[in-house]
């Protein structure tokens, strides 16, 4: 993870020479003061910024700047800002170019909307406590909630969508990831290792677990678990697991993108002066002498190139982009390359992004009873998510009728590369699930129920999302390099945060810590900081500590589901004749002869790295507030104790027939609900106590 340095003010640049005043210009001293006058307010004058990129990074990097005082140019090469996070307004129907969630713990994006942007998340958004699952030809969903309080677990075990001891093996495999200690640096090549791999070296792992791992990474990232760095993916879960915080799984817009998010942002910098140049093509961006950015763009229609060179940069584009513009291959073009001053950039043709399809449809008719959760459809080919904007945008874009988002997370199944060969491909696989769109013949057919003028289909390729893929982490750009490039920065969720796994909080918090570079390189140049400073919002989290902690509590949990699927498998297969059949080294019998020495191996090394968190208390990933292990220990006992006052003594269960049954009910739960409030009062007192606060720093 990168941090952030304290640059040391450089001294003061020596005054250039004036030119010598002529012997027949009696007014060379007024002229002088003036000219000394003015070299004082040129001291005083803003720093001119150029921003590349108007995606959420960029957009957030540009306000934090004008907020702290500096003259921004947000430079976006497409009509409209917003990058991934963009709207696209075909035949008068605006079309988000993804489906995005936000979830709750996304710190840096709320403060974002709610304190920049003066928006209250609750007019904008709605609250969802998961997500949902359909199997083809079936009507039930299943509803997978956001397992952050005690109800959340129980419903989930319930819930059919695995067996109920390979569910706690799931939850126990993230548990595992979050508390695994990887390289900080990423820089170890044996730490170098996908989710699949991780997987696959624990001895509690399935092929049931590592199918759903797999699934929910496709459906959300787009990216296979054999590829997504198991770091990383650590990393996320350690952010994301907040239980018992009864948070939801995250928040739909009810608005599009464009609405309800950018055009917000816009107003935003054009009111505190952000001068904002759409169609504009940023071709290269060199260096001059004095290592300020020098960039030539293409406006819309013009014949010529424009040029400028800026006190400061930051660079918010994809990496593709990214790169392109760090080697700058583009020969006749004065100034030094970025690549020349900062070698280690060259990595960033290392990274890979992919586009994710998207298909519109708008409906002659309201689909019944259609569920307003975002919705995986399981087992379908590729990966297709379904979600019914009708519900959650204005009701008056709709006239009543249904309007689905569909995206297809594992877009490069698809065979076809012509938009509309693609949006029938994707609609006969969705016609598996919902037999309403069985036998469209073509786009356009006007036997169907879609309202084809408002549809739309779109490949995305100019938008591609930035994968993280196994070792990407040590290849990713910093938000800055002080010594190579002391007036250019770098944002985007490709860049290194403390939110590795690419999502909104990551481009936002990218944003805010390019912006905080280039306020300490100012900083640097003139000795004093300008405007008040620019910081990130921590996330609260558990220590590792806390996780290695919990991991060795649910590790016999573990193991023994391990061992119910093991026995499972092991009578199936004796049924029908094939106990000999065995998985990856052992048979079926052996396998389940090994439960008791892999729980053994598994608990030693648990033991240790618990042992070696409380001796080092190493747990300073910067830029997070850490919640100990004793505060987690309060918390935990509280939610067990409201849980049981609320299913003992509380609503949601019958009452007892006999007096007797009442009365026992009504005075446990009472115990409970004193015993629930107490631990309440304990977990703040030790909250307060046992939390550490961190602030984000840059790296040298």
């Amino acid at each position: 993870m990168s941090t952030k340095t304290k640059v040391k003010p450089k001294k003061a640049a020596s005054k250039a020479k004036r030119p010598a005043a002529k012997k027949s210009a009696p007014k060379s001293k007024p002229k002088t003061a003036k000219s000394g006058a003015a070299t004082a307010r040129n001291a005083l004058a803003a720093p001119e910024v150029a921003v590349v990129g108007g995606g959420l990074a960029g957009m957030t990097a540009a306000l934090k700047l004008l907020q702290a005082g500096f003259k921004v140019t947000l430079f976006e090469r497409y009509d409209r800002l917003g990058g991934n996070t963009s709207s696209q307004a075909v035949n008068g129907v605006e079309h988000d170019v993804y489906p995005h969630m936000f979830c709750d713990w996304y710190a840096n994006f709320w403060s974002l909307f709610e304190q920049d942007l003066g928006l209250k998340r609750e007019d904008h958004f709605v609250a969802h406590p998961g997500s949902m699952m359909l199997a083809p030809g079936s009507d039930d969903y299943v509803n997978m909630l956001n397992p952050t309080s005690l109800e959340a677990v129980v419903a989930n075990m319930k819930s059919g969508s695995m067996s109920p001891a390979e569910l706690v093996l799931l939850g126990y495999s993230g548990v595992d990831l979050a508390a695994q200690g990887f390289d900080s640096d990423g820089l170890n090549q044996m730490e170098k290792l996908d989710v699949n791999g991780f997987l696959y070296s624990r001895g509690y792992a399935t092929e049931a677990v590592a199918e759903m791992q797999n699934y929910l990474l496709t459906l959300v990232w787009s990216i296979d678990s054999a590829k997504t760095s198991a770091r990383t993916y650590g990393n996320f879960l350690q952010h994301s697991l907040r239980f018992p915080d009864h948070s939801p799984f995250d928040w739909l817009l009810k608005n599009s993108l464009n609405a309800g998010l950018v055009e917000p942002l816009r107003a935003k910098l054009e009111e505190l002066g952000c001068s904002i140049r759409t169609n504009a093509d940023v071709q290269s961006v060199r260096l001059d002498d004095d290592q300020r950015p020098m960039l030539r763009w293409q406006a819309d229609g013009a014949k010529r190139t424009s040029a400028k060179t800026f006190d400061f940069g930051v660079l918010a584009v994809p990496s593709a982009v990214l790169a392109d513009i760090v080697m700058c291959r583009k020969a006749g073009i004065g100034g030094k390359r970025i690549i020349d001053c900062e070698p280690e950039l060259a990595n960033l043709r290392r990274l890979s992004s992919a586009a994710i399809p998207v298909l519109d449809l708008y409906l002659k008719e309201k689909l019944d009873d259609f569920p307003i959760d975002s919705i995986g459809l399981a087992g379908s080919n590729y990966g297709l998510t379904a979600l019914d904007i009708s519900q959650l945008w204005p009701a008056e874009l709709f006239d009543g009728k249904s309007a689905l988002i569909i995206a297809a997370s594992d877009g490069d199944a698809i065979p076809s590369e012509n938009p509309h060969e693609a949006a029938m491909l994707m609609l006969a696989e969705l016609a598996r699930f919902y037999p309403q769109f069985e036998g469209v013949k073509h786009w356009g057919d006007p036997d169907s129920i879609i309202d084809w003028d408002k549809s739309h289909m779109r490949l995305n390729l100019d938008y591609k999302l930035f994968l993280d893929d196994t070792g990407s982490w040590s290849w990713r750009p910093r938000a800055s390099y002080p010594e190579g490039l002391p007036r250019l920065t770098f944002a985007g969720d490709l860049c290194r945060t403390d939110v590795e796994m690419a999502t909104m909080e990551g481009a936002v918090q990218s944003g805010t810590l390019a912006a905080a570079a280039v306020q300490a390189q100012d900083a640097a140049q003139t000795g004093k900081a300008r405007g008040n400073p620019i910081e990130d919002v921590p996330h609260r989290l558990y220590s590792p500590t806390t996780f290695r902690a919990a991991k060795l509590l649910l590790l016999p949990a573990a193991y023994a589901a391990y061992s119910l699927v093991a026995l499972k498998r092991y009578r199936a297969a004796k049924a029908s004749g094939g106990d000999h059949a065995g998985e990856a080294l052992a048979t079926l019998i052996e396998d389940l002869a090994l439960v008791p020495p892999k729980a053994a191996t598994e608990l030693g090394q648990g033991a240790y790295s618990f042992y070696r968190s409380l001796v080092d208390r190493d747990e300073e990933d910067p830029g997070d507030e850490k919640i100990g292990l004793s505060a987690a220990a309060l918390m935990v006992l509280g939610e067990i104790a409201d849980y049981a006052a609320s299913q003992v003594g509380g609503e949601k269960r019958a009452a007892p027939e006999t007096a007797a049954g009442q009365a026992f009910e009504g005075v446990l739960g009472q115990i409970a609900g004193i015993a629930g409030r107490a631990y309440g009062t304990m977990r703040a007192a030790a909250d307060q106590s046992c939390s550490t606060k961190r602030r984000w720093r840059v790296k040298r």
